[in-house]
């Protein structure tokens, strides 16, 4: 599961056993196998998350589990603080729960949940589960790294250092142009790629780009002199672009009523709202993969009130 507590999907079965389904929609993948999307928010674009699991390296596993699309507010109470996303096995198949919202955010964390029910529907040599795929485990010579203490079946080593957070990670490589998640290690080659292919019964292809819809997040109100409103923000994958607007009152005022501040990575960017104009943007493209935030700076002596817009998109 994509970075959150080992007993995440523990409080989520206990959680999700007592809601009542909203809406259950199927549709297909090219050879006609059920895709099973549980929808619990609104307006859900459920061909978008079909497509992805369509173009997806899959087998018959895709018909034996459910992706349930839930609000983010949802997503913290069901997989827990700080997840993306989690996945676990019920009585009659699996279950992935991730968050509504066409972004590439999303789309990994999608494609990483999937890859856990690849990971659990797959055995190979009497392992412990997760262990990934044979060709995969031995590509990346996990029997070795296993005796040494340098990875674990479990979280004991802390979630990178995890066989089956390793083995999602390097299968959403071959799925989307996207970060790579485990610090420590360098992400899959192309024999480690030759040897997921293998194991699922495709030949290599190039990972996609997934297409995306930007990501807009608003804030507005009253900020008062001297104070700052910063919204930190992660860039997955690179080709980012990224804009900051601010729209604020007191156009007449003399000198800077306000600063913009980009920091992405080693990136900084900085813009005044000075008198005579209402609105300053901070645009930026190139960015990522990157920790970022972008901040505004009330300098004009007295509480002014603004409109802030933060747009991310990945670049055509």
């Amino acid at each position: 599961m994509r970075r959150y507590a080992v007993l995440a999907a523990l409080l989520a079965s206990l959680v999700l056993a007592g809601e009542a389904a909203a809406k259950v929609v199927t549709l297909h993948d090219d050879d006609g196998r059920d895709i099973v999307l549980d929808l619990r928010a609104k307006a859900v674009d459920t061909k978008w998350y079909a497509d992805l699991l369509r173009r997806a390296t899959h087998g018959d596993e895709i018909s034996t589990v459910t992706v349930r699309i839930v609000r983010r507010d949802a997503l913290v109470r069901l997989c827990g603080p700080g997840a993306n996303g989690c996945y676990e096995r019920t009585r009659g198949g699996a279950r992935i729960v991730v968050p509504a919202g066409r972004n590439a955010d999303v789309a990994h964390t999608l494609l990483h949940e999937y890859a856990h029910h690849i990971d659990h529907t797959r055995t190979h040599r009497g392992l412990r589960e997760p262990n990934g795929t044979r060709a995969w485990w031995a590509a990346r010579k996990h029997g070795v790294r296993l005796k040494r203490g340098k990875v674990a079946f479990g979280y004991q080593l802390g979630w990178s250092r995890s066989v089956g957070e390793i083995f999602a990670e390097d299968y959403t490589q071959t799925q989307l142009r996207t970060e790579y998640g485990i610090p420590w290690l360098a992400p899959p080659n192309g024999a480690v790629r030759a040897a997921l292919a293998r194991d699922l019964g495709v030949l290599p292809a190039e990972p996609a780009q997934p297409d995306v819809d930007p990501l807009v997040l608003r804030r507005a109100g009253t900020i008062d002199a001297g104070r700052r409103l910063t919204m930190p923000f992660g860039l997955v994958g690179p080709d980012r672009r990224v804009t900051f607007t601010v729209t604020m009152q007191g156009k007449k005022r003399v000198g800077a009523r306000a600063q913009l501040l980009l920091t992405c990575g080693e990136t900084r960017v900085t813009k005044s709202l000075r008198r005579g104009a209402a609105v300053a943007r901070i645009d930026r493209r190139g960015l990522g993969p990157a920790q970022c935030q972008v901040t505004l700076i009330n300098t004009a002596g007295k509480s002014l009130a603004f409109n802030a817009t933060l747009r991310l998109a990945v670049q055509a």
